[in-house]
């Protein structure tokens, strides 16, 4: 009996030592594993995208977003911004120039690693690419030939004389004329009021008295004095507002050359237009949806020159651009309309499913929120 129970002592206390050395190993395990998953969670949350290789990153010459300085160097609003994240991210990069089609292919083929330019973010590319947040938004716009348009106080005195003001003044002197005589008759044959100074007793008097009366409700020198004569009296003044008021607006009307001369989009038959634009711009695709004859042209400039020498009727690309290069170049020879055809959003492009978007975006956003990036935008864009 005292044997048994020694051995059951010592059974227990082996247990008890293996279960304590148990539990230390759990425990053990579990701290191990969650001080392994804290660099990953950290690294999900805020680090940078490690890599210790240069960066290739496509670019091209679309001012105001990217402007190729003569000595190499570029700027613009798009390098500006992607100057700053990459700063940010402690990402080192080297430029490569390219059109559009040439940059879109490299990006899908892995060729460049990020493609910074003003580049539409579209349902068709974000199927073989992926693209950050938007950072501009804008539109597609149409530059056509200006409008000659005359000098202003020749234009001035050209309607003042047209055929159209004068028919106005002329219909308003036949009604005054009517209306001093329609008077006169009433007033003249008053023979107990002959004495009167007031009287009206010409039809001169009686066309002074409509004119006086229509502009300042009457001076008091000529007056109705009989009753018949004062009810058309208080009918004129009320009639005489109507009629300044219609003369007014029909003189407006006339004068408003600018609204007569300026073009806008409405005016223009696109699908009558030989129009230029860009090839694999998303301006291209869309007037090739619209079904509007297209002439390609390898750069903005190029199409503009095609529009000033009268090679092409008009052309499409986004708004910013075209507002450049005609401030530019042809301030007096063509113009940008203001209505925009289609909205357009501009993003930096990656290839698909690449590590750089999502800290690139955060960079991004911070930084177009900033209250000092629409300044900065400012220098290069006027509104």
């Amino acid at each position: 009996m005292h044997i048994y129970t020694g051995s059951s002592h010592r059974s227990s206390y082996i247990f008890r030592k293996l279960a304590g050395l148990g539990l230390t190993l759990l425990l053990t395990g579990l701290l191990a594993l969650l001080l392994t998953s804290m660099p990953v969670m950290a690294e999900d949350t805020v680090s940078p995208p490690q890599t210790d290789r240069i960066l290739k990153v496509g670019t091209m010459h679309s001012p105001p977003f990217i402007i190729e300085n003569p000595d190499g160097s570029f700027e613009g609003i798009s390098i500006m911004l992607w100057d700053h994240i990459a700063k940010r991210l402690d990402l080192r990069y080297e430029f490569h120039t390219g059109d559009i089609e040439t940059l879109l292919t490299q990006l899908e083929t892995g060729e460049i690693d990020v493609a910074v330019a003003a580049l539409t973010i579209t349902e068709q590319r974000e199927v073989g690419l992926d693209f950050t947040h938007p950072f501009y938004t804008t539109g597609l716009s149409l530059a056509v030939p200006a409008v000659e348009r005359p000098n202003m106080i020749i234009a001035l005195l050209t309607q003042l004389f047209s055929w159209r003001f004068l028919q106005v003044v002329g219909l308003l002197i036949l009604v005054l004329l009517f209306v001093g005589w329609l008077v006169w008759f009433i007033e003249h044959n008053q023979t107990q009021l002959k004495d009167d100074s007031h009287t009206i007793s010409k039809v001169s008097e009686g066309f002074w008295w409509a004119a006086a009366t229509m502009t300042t409700v009457g001076y008091g020198d000529k007056t109705p004095l009989t009753p018949l004569g004062r009810a058309l009296g208080v009918t004129w003044m009320f009639t005489a507002l109507l009629l300044v008021a219609s003369f007014i607006a029909a003189f407006s009307s006339i004068l408003t050359v600018d609204r007569m001369t300026s073009p806008d989009i409405k005016s223009q038959n696109l699908w009558k237009m030989q129009v230029a634009t860009v090839p694999g711009s998303t301006s291209a695709a869309y007037l090739k949806q619209q079904k509007i004859a297209i002439i390609n042209y390898p750069s903005v400039e190029a199409g503009l020159l095609a529009v000033a020498s009268g090679a092409a009727d008009g052309m499409v690309y986004d708004a910013p651009l075209l507002k450049y290069w005609v401030d530019k170049n042809y301030r007096n020879g063509i113009d940008v309309l203001p209505e925009l055809l289609e909205r357009q959003d501009y993003g930096f492009a990656l290839p698909n499913a690449s590590s750089l978007r999502e800290p690139i975006n955060r960079e991004l956003l911070a930084k177009i929120r900033d209250p000092g990036w629409r300044s900065q935008v400012q220098r290069f864009i006027r509104d």
